[in-house]
């Protein structure tokens, strides 16, 4: 009443620019004072801020909300890692957790003498940025994990965290490369998904520059279905122009990163989460795009091995090797363009064909493999190994693999079984 009182005051004494002053007024007012004015402003009944850790107060705003109509946006206050200092001093380790110290909050590792994968990438952007101040680095709100750290208190003017918006991420990358930048974008694989749309419209229908390092390609392990990085290999070979590969080992993955900033064209990387193998050197070597290459020697038998798989060959061989099966173990770090000189040599000189790749067997590495098989009127027989047509729970990566027939001895009887044509035992 005293409200409409004081409407009605002004109204007479300033006229309608009186009213309209007063309602512009009470609106800033609001603002100031009332932080969800904006949610109010788009139909929602906004209340709050409530303490978040005080579960009394909490319950009890529930309660009184429950029977309100309409739309309502409880606004929550928390402060992420409460009630445990090492957490509330430093919140971001403890976003997913392994086993720590309770004292300090120190996660307790295994000793390792490899960097992760994510390192290496971001040890060599660094490398390549210092050399080339045209190399800007982008996440969606993944600066950490993805191994950006360094990069972003080196270069704070050529690093973009621009939270969590990936298709923003992929349109921004687009337009610095339209500046003559070279925008390395960095995406855990399962997200990179989200930005499809962008990939196609903004930068391979443009054929623009730009880098996508994608993380956590294939098993992830413990964080599950949503996490597995197991499409990028199968969407990303239906889009035209994007070169797609994968490193066998960490000095690879400098290398391919390093012919990726060269290329001038949309190029993507894509390697597993956690710790890297093989040994890193000083510098760089550009690599021929579309080059593979044969590590082992052997007869009837090739296996092209993509990223991670190249080291589970490796293995194979060895354990064929004792029982007369003598295997030719392929290198096959590019998807696309791949190496029709040394596929098609290796078609010609095999019967039997392999491929492996941690990503989905549905459009992936083999289907291309089995495609090109075909459509050139080639006779061989191929056995794929990878992800099947489900979803993967979570689980150890090694458990899971176990469970879906990819460990190195699973993958070495069905080889043999498939060769042999009979029961084929490696162990047991």
């Amino acid at each position: 009443k005293p409200r409409q009182k004081l409407k009605e005051i002004l109204n007479k004494v300033f006229g309608e620019k009186g009213t309209k002053l007063a309602r512009k007024f009470e609106e800033y007012l609001k603002g100031l004072f009332a932080p969800g004015i904006i949610f109010e402003e788009l139909g929602f009944t906004y209340v709050g801020t409530v303490d978040g850790h005080n579960l009394f107060d909490l319950e009890k705003t529930l309660e009184n909300i429950k029977n309100m109509r309409g739309p309502i946006l409880l606004h929550v206050i928390t402060q992420k890692g409460k009630g445990y200092k090492p957490a509330e001093d430093n919140p971001t380790p403890f976003h997913g957790i392994s086993p720590f110290d309770k004292i300090t909050g120190t996660p307790i590792k295994k000793a390792s003498t490899n960097p992760t994968w994510s390192k290496v990438f971001g040890n060599a952007l660094c490398e390549l940025a210092e050399k080339d101040e045209k190399v800007v680095a982008i996440t969606p709100a993944m600066r950490e994990g993805s191994g950006l750290l360094e990069f972003s208190q080196k270069f704070p003017d050529r690093f973009f965290d621009v939270g969590i918006a990936e298709q923003h991420a992929a349109t921004f990358a687009g337009g610095l490369a339209t500046e003559g930048l070279k925008p390395v974008v960095s995406y855990y694989s399962t997200f990179l998904q989200r930005a499809y749309d962008q990939v196609i419209h903004d930068i391979a229908l443009q054929k623009l520059p730009v880098i996508f390092a994608i993380d956590r390609a294939g098993l992830v392990g413990d964080d599950g279905p949503t996490h597995h990085g197991v499409f990028d290999i199968s969407f990303l070979r239906a889009v035209p122009e994007i070169i797609i590969t994968a490193p066998k080992d960490a000095q690879e993955l400098r290398n391919l990163l390093y012919t990726a900033i060269n290329s001038k064209k949309p190029f993507s990387v894509r390697y597993p989460r956690g710790e890297s193998i093989g040994e890193i050197k000083e510098g760089f070597e550009e690599i021929p795009i579309g080059s593979w290459e044969i590590l082992e020697s052997g007869k009837d038998i090739a296996f092209l091995a993509l990223g991670r798989y190249v080291q589970k060959a490796l293995e194979v061989k060895k354990l064929l090797k004792p029982k007369g099966i003598n295997i030719t173990v392929i290198n096959a770090r590019f998807v696309r363009p791949f190496d029709k000189k040394i596929l098609n040599e290796t078609l010609n000189t095999h019967q039997y064909i392999i491929a492996g790749e941690d990503g989905s067997l549905n459009g992936g590495f083999g289907s291309a493999i089995g495609e090109y098989i075909l459509d050139n009127g080639f006779e061989n027989k191929l056995i794929r190994f990878g992800i099947p047509d489900k979803f993967i729970t979570h689980g150890k990566v090694n458990l899971l693999e176990k469970d879906l027939g990819l460990l190195p001895e699973q993958m070495a009887e069905k080889i043999g079984q498939f060769v042999l044509g009979k029961t084929f035992k490696i162990v047991g």
